[in-house]
């Protein structure tokens, strides 16, 4: 007949090292944890694969070196982990759809070093001034101009590329000024019916190159185009704006 079922502790064959009294040579042993901050005993274990308790997570630390050095842009301190190896390097990656993209780097993997030691924030700005030069490059109305570089025309024409056009003021007077590529600024002005395009604007150069009369006596205002096609009606210069300047 069926007398029931028991349970007994059998040896499977396999032997682990545990902790043992070396009083009394007892092997029920009873760890007990206690909080250093609270001296509380109620000590959890995490289940590691399903805890959604972050109080049992803890990032792994350790121990490294830093270095201080000072900006010598902006004159801000500022850490890096590696000595005599700040971040003063740009490279640039033309493998971003096929245009370049300037980048800071900080490992040897760099186009250009620089001899200052230079704060990741300032290295920043001066890849973001470089991309925008780049983006200048590709802009559709520079591309134009390179083009009409090669156009066949009137013999008697100039061509004047302007960038960074800017409009000081749009009426009493119409003020314009621009550079040209090799960084020459020029200056117009228009008032009281009759205009003037310096050269070598606020430089000990500064001369007028060309004026004459437009519109009539009480007039002060040009439009960009006006201006374009009134430079090139009376003084053969054709001005092609390359970039307009940024606010």
């Amino acid at each position: 007949m069926y007398l029931g079922k028991t349970k007994k502790v059998v040896e499977t064959g396999t032997t682990v090292v545990v902790p043992f009294c070396t009083d009394c040579g007892s092997q029920e042993v009873e760890a007990v944890y206690t909080c250093k901050n609270c001296k509380s005993h109620n000590i959890k274990f995490p289940n590691i694969i399903d805890n959604d308790d972050k109080r049992g997570l803890k990032k792994e630390t350790r121990e490294i070196d830093v270095y201080k050095y000072k900006c010598d842009i902006c004159g801000k301190e500022y850490e890096w982990t590696t000595k005599n190896e700040t971040p003063n390097n740009i490279y640039c990656d033309n493998n971003t759809f096929g245009v370049g993209v300037i980048y800071s780097d900080y490992n040897d993997n760099f186009n250009y070093k620089f001899k200052e030691d230079i704060c990741p924030n300032c290295l920043d700005k001066i890849t973001n001034i470089l991309n925008k030069e780049l983006d200048n490059i590709f802009d559709s109305r520079h591309i134009e101009s390179i083009k009409n570089q090669f156009k066949v025309s009137d013999k008697n024409t100039v061509e004047l590329d302007a960038y960074d056009f800017d409009a000081i003021t749009l009426a009493s007077p119409t003020q314009y000024i621009f550079r040209d590529n090799t960084n020459i600024q020029y200056y117009f002005r228009y008032r009281w019916g009759k205009y003037k395009l310096y050269k070598y604007y606020n430089t000990p150069q500064e001369k007028v190159i060309y004026k004459g009369e437009y519109g009539n006596s009480l007039d002060g205002y040009i439009s960009v185009q006006g201006f374009i096609d009134l430079i090139k009606k009376n003084h053969n210069v054709n001005i092609i704006i390359v970039s307009y300047k940024e606010e």
